[in-house]
């Protein structure tokens, strides 16, 4: 199970919703296996050219180092594909994602069914009243509502649900911690308390124009089925509805006239056959229950006990809390030669104990120890590949990677082009 920092150093490099991250993991196995493998191995693969390798060296897995004390910060599950809580039904689509972070319950990523709802952000009265009655209907039959927690159609989805003391998730369209959308804040609260909050994108990410089409596939990835209430030909709901329909996953709309919407959208799908009429959520239900089977409560009750929050990151808590002292040393460090150096004329000479390593003096510093001092010796000599420091040390590819992160972190190596080095 590769370490959360290399999913994240993999979606910091190749960006979102990419098919070549996907191909390369299952090339690889996963992302500290890429990472260990190097450039000729990248090349060698077919699926990278030299300038996507180039692009892949420009970060480290060390530089997850923010993005999971974010998470810690704000109380988020870092939830990778190789995690038994993400979403098997997203493992299917070509382009899923390499990380979400998770605010509740993860068990509700994995219900036995979910269903998405999706429709307009300026919904009718008709099509806001409608839309309640059919997600608590869904939800009194222990469907999973799943929606994007924007205004309109997705809130009435999402409270629908909650009013049936039902389970909804809530798809994010940036990241967590950004003020957006403050209105729907209470609602996400109450939606983490059973279900739960979800997005892609890194802590504090402000959304785009282009995050909302991503988070997207994200909403009928998850779901068995996707239902449009309301919805103009051209609008995201319509890419929601494709999305889910090149997933071979059902797709229903709401007939206009039944949901007394004003929106042609759904009458056109209906009309070219790309979705079912669903003039109720039984129909979702029944069909449901057809592909599904028709008992799947025993399933949901395991949703409905959810476990603890932070879970799958409470092993990088001293990690991540040594790294943060290491900071706080390093910026010391820094302040004080730097007054030094304006007192005296000449560069001072720092205690032994401050001073860095020069690569060609061959000499550790004092406070490497255990793995990081084994990697580091063998760099001594000159660069080595990571798979190199595997055979030379006597070390796991994970213990290896680790080192050097910390290595880097601490100024003392740098990699390159595949090749770690000692500054």
């Amino acid at each position: 199970m590769a370490g959360a920092e290399y999913w994240i150093w993999l979606q910091k490099t190749l960006g979102f919703a990419s098919s070549l991250a996907c191909k390369l993991v299952a090339q690889f196995g996963d992302p500290e296996k890429l990472y260990c493998a190097g450039k000729q191995a990248w090349l060698a693969s077919g699926l990278l050219t030299e300038k996507q390798c180039e692009k892949l060296c420009q970060h480290s897995p060390s530089e997850s180092f923010n993005v999971m004390m974010d998470c810690l910060q704000h109380d988020l599950d870092v939830i990778t594909p190789d995690s038994p809580y993400y979403p098997q039904n997203l493992l299917r689509i070509p382009d899923y994602p390499m990380v979400l972070y998770v605010k509740g319950n993860k068990a509700a990523l994995n219900a036995p069914v979910l269903a998405a709802i999706v429709g307009t952000r300026n919904a009718s009265v008709g099509g806001d009243k409608f839309t309640r009655q059919f997600s608590r209907d869904l939800a009194e039959n222990q469907v999973v509502v799943v929606s994007g927690g924007a205004l309109g159609i997705d809130t009435a989805a999402h409270e629908g649900a909650l009013a049936a003391n039902g389970v909804t998730v809530v798809v994010l369209g940036c990241g967590f911690g950004h003020e957006y959308l403050m209105q729907n804040e209470p609602m996400r609260r109450k939606v983490a308390e059973k279900g739960a909050v979800i997005s892609e994108f890194f802590p504090g990410m402000a959304p785009t124009k282009a995050s909302f089409p991503t988070r997207n596939r994200i909403l009928a990835g998850m779901a068995q089925a996707t239902v449009v209430v309301e919805a103009s030909e051209k609008s995201g709901s319509f890419i929601t509805a494709g999305n889910a329909l090149h997933m071979n996953r059902m797709v229903f709309a709401v007939p206009a006239a039944v949901s007394g919407s004003f929106y042609g959208g759904t009458d056109k799908l209906i009309r070219q056959k790309k979705a079912y009429a669903a003039e109720n959520a039984a129909t979702v239900v029944r069909m449901l229950q057809m592909q599904y089977g028709e008992d799947w409560s025993e399933k949901y009750e395991a949703v409905l006990q959810p476990d603890p929050p932070g879970k799958l990151i409470a092993g990088y808590e001293e990690f991540l809390r040594k790294k943060s002292e290491e900071q706080i040393v390093q910026s010391a460090v820094a302040e004080e030669s730097i007054g030094k150096e304006k007192k005296q004329s000449k560069p001072c000479t720092p205690k032994k104990q401050e001073q860095l390593p020069v690569a060609d003096a061959k000499t550790a510093p004092a406070d490497l120890e255990g793995d990081v001092l084994t990697v580091w010796n063998a760099l001594a000599d000159g660069p080595k590949s990571p798979d190199t420091l595997v055979q030379t040390t006597g070390l796991s590819a994970r213990q290896v990677m680790i080192s050097i992160s910390k290595l880097e972190f601490k100024g003392l190596a740098v990699k390159e082009f595949g090749k770690v080095s000692l500054k």
